[in-house]
C-alpha cells in the first residue's frame, strides 16, 4: 500500500444557517492507488465530505469546519490549485471550462495519446470537435469523465458521476477507472448503485460505509458483500441482499427509490 493520499480525522462541519451538523467527526485515511466504493444513506454526508476534498468547503459553501484535512500532503485548495485532485459530479454542465470537447480535454497540459485513448474508449471520437453546450445530457457525462480520466490526477473524485452512462461505456469507464489505480491515482467512487458496486468490488475496491457523517464500516467489498454477520448495518445488509446472485429485481427497485 502506497502513502496517504486522503488524510481526515475528526472532521466535522455543518452548513451556514443550520444548527445540524452534516459531518460528525468522521475519520478516514485512503492511501495511493486505492480504489474506493464511498456509499451511504441520502443525507449521510458523502457530497459533503467530496465538496471538503476539493476545497469547495469552505470556499464556496460557508459553515463551521472542523477536524485535520490533507489530500496529496496538502490543504485541500492548495491540492486542487496543483492539479492533484479532479472532481466529477452528478452535473457536467456545472464543471466545463471551455467551449469544445477537444479544448475540454486537451486542457491542464493532457498527453494528446492519453487524449485519444480515452475519446476512443468512451466513443467520443466523433464528437472530439463538437460544441459541448449542443450534446446530450449523456454525451456530456461521458466527456467530463473523459477529461478528468485523461488527467490522470492523484486523486479522482467520482461523486455519483457515471449515473447516465449506458453500457459499453460503463464498462469502459470502470476499465480506465482500474488502470488508473494500476498507475498510482486513487480513486474515490461515490455511489448507491447496487451494480456499480457489484463490479467494483469484483475488482478489489475497499468499501467505506457512510452513516450521518461517520464512517461506519471500513473493509474489503467483496468480503463485506458475500459474508454474513449479525451485526451488519441494515444499509449494508441490504447492498448483500441485492449484489449477491439470486437477489431480487423488484426488491432492488423499492430499495434504490426508497434511498
Amino acid at each position: 500500500m502506497g502513502s496517504a493520499v486522503v488524510e481526515v480525522t475528526n472532521l466535522r462541519f455543518r452548513y451556514a444557517g443550520s444548527s445540524e451538523y452534516v459531518l460528525r467527526g468522521l475519520d478516514l485515511t485512503v492511501s495511493s492507488g486505492e480504489l474506493v466504493i464511498v456509499t451511504g444513506p441520502t443525507g449521510s454526508g458523502k457530497t459533503t465530505l467530496c465538496r471538503v476534498l476539493t476545497g469547495l468547503i469552505p470556499k464556496l459553501y460557508r459553515g463551521e469546519l472542523t477536524g485535520w484535512v490533507r489530500v496529496a500532503g496538502l490543504s485541500p485548495v492548495d491540492a486542487v490549485r496543483a492539479g492533484k485532485v479532479t472532481y466529477v459530479g452528478p452535473n457536467p454542465e456545472e464543471q466545463f471550462l471551455f467551449p469544445t470537447v477537444d479544448e475540454e480535454l486537451r486542457s491542464y497540459g493532457v498527453d494528446e495519446d492519453a487524449v485519444k485513448e480515452v475519446l476512443t474508449s468512451l466513443g467520443l471520437e466523433a464528437l472530439r470537435s463538437s460544441v459541448i453546450f449542443k450534446l446530450s445530457m449523456g454525451e456530456k457525462q461521458r466527456v467530463a469523465l473523459a477529461a478528468a480520466i485523461a488527467r490522470a490526477p492523484d486523486l479522482l473524485i467520482l461523486d455519483e458521476a457515471i449515473a447516465l452512462i449506458d453500457e459499453p461505456y460503463l464498462t469502459a469507464v470502470l476499465d480506465h477507472v482500474v488502470k488508473l489505480g494500476r498507475q498510482g491515482s486513487t480513486v474515490l467512487l461515490v455511489t448507491k448503485a447496487p451494480h456499480i458496486i457489484r463490479r467494483l468490488a469484483e475488482v478489489g475496491a475497499r468499501l467505506i460505509l457512510i452513516v450521518g457523517g461517520a464512517v461506519k464500516v471500513v473493509g474489503d467489498a467483496r468480503a463485506l458483500l458475500t459474508t454474513s454477520a449479525v451485526d451488519a448495518h441494515p444499509f449494508l445488509v441490504g447492498l448483500r441482499n441485492i449484489t449477491v446472485p439470486g437477489y431480487s429485481v423488484a426488491w432492488e427497485v423499492v430499495q434504490c427509490r426508497a434511498s
